[in-house]
């Protein structure tokens, strides 16, 4: 559990220091593994969505986090 409290804490240091200088703020900022897990309607392409990188805490390579409107998730969940 602590890789996943350390990555959260990465993120939330990257939207800080990169809101109104890389990207708006969002609503909604999350992990692209999180991200990638949601059910999502067929025609919503989820690698064209807006991102940014953030340096993670216990691995090399930098992570990836996507943000966004809580209505625009709203509006593309698959509810089956």
């Amino acid at each position: 559990m602590g890789i996943s409290f350390a990555e959260l804490l990465a993120i939330d240091e990257a939207i800080r220091s990169s809101i109104n200088k890389v990207h708006p703020p969002s609503e909604i900022y999350m992990d692209e593994h999180f991200y990638h897990s949601l059910k999502l309607k067929y025609e919503f392409d989820k690698n064209t969505k807006p991102k940014n990188t953030y340096k993670t805490k216990m691995k090399s390579e930098y992570g990836f986090y996507y943000y966004t409107q809580c209505q625009t998730i709203l509006d593309s969940l698959s509810i089956h």
